[in-house]
């Protein structure tokens, strides 16, 4: 008997790839384009059961990766690990993006996706028009609800309001600071880390582009230096070199 295709309630990340549709037309950039398949590649060739993520769904098509995870026990907490891993990678290879968080109904088997919550995930994510990963207030409570006591306290103080309104994942806060708590290996990743994305912003800012793209780089440049300024808080190490002026 044919399986019967249904709904889960799921949290759902949708992940827009800044310029891409500009790349493909252009064959002038077909270096870059190829770097942005290979960064898609990578992230398909995540070993997430090591992460204990094996119940987590991810599909890539065109300029959009799709991530989403059922609604049940610390489904919060996999789906932004994985969110800062993926805007990490997307980074490292000079590629900017934007998307939105939501929680709702949701088909994801063997690459296929659809139902109302990518719907939701989609028109929210032109919202967020820097490269930024936007969700609601109720969308958060809503993914609260799969998270521990301790980590409904914790998980809030990674998202911040802006002045739209919408909330933002602090995804380059989060994925810092996991790696200046490893070892040492960890800890010079994180410096060639900050290294490399200062030298990619370092390079935009000084091209011709639109102004509807420079207001891009120069809101990642801003946020780049409000972590580093988070960072130098709470940690023992000088970020001061790090920053872009």
């Amino acid at each position: 008997m044919e399986k019967k295709t249904k709904y889960k309630k799921s949290i759902v990340c949708f992940i827009d790839i800044l310029g891409f549709k500009e790349f493909v037309h252009d064959e002038n950039n077909i270096s870059a384009f190829a770097t942005i398949l290979g960064s898609v590649n990578q992230l398909n060739q995540f070993d997430l059961p090591s992460m204990h993520l094996k119940d987590m769904r991810f599909t890539s098509f065109s300029d959009s990766i799709v991530v989403s995870v059922p609604c049940k026990k610390a489904a919060f907490g996999k789906i932004i690990r994985t969110m800062a891993v993926i805007s990490h990678i997307l980074l490292e290879d000079k590629i900017l993006f934007r998307g939105a968080l939501t929680c709702g109904s949701l088909f994801h088997e063997n690459n296929i996706v659809f139902g109302p919550a990518l719907v939701e995930a989609y028109l929210l994510e032109e919202s967020a028009v820097y490269p930024r990963i936007v969700t609601k207030e109720e969308t958060l409570n809503a993914c609260l609800k799969t998270c521990g006591v301790c980590d409904q306290e914790l998980y809030p103080k990674r998202f911040h309001q802006d002045e739209d309104g919408l909330l933002s994942y602090d995804y380059l806060y989060d994925y810092f600071k996991f790696f200046y708590h490893q070892d040492a290996e960890h800890f010079e990743a994180l410096i060639n880390s900050l290294k490399h994305i200062k030298g990619f912003l370092r390079q935009e800012e000084i091209k011709e582009y639109p102004s509807n793209i420079m207001m891009k780089y120069r809101w990642m440049k801003s946020y780049y230096n409000r972590t580093l300024d988070k960072l130098g808080e709470h940690e023992a190490f000088d970020t001061a070199s790090y920053k872009l002026v």
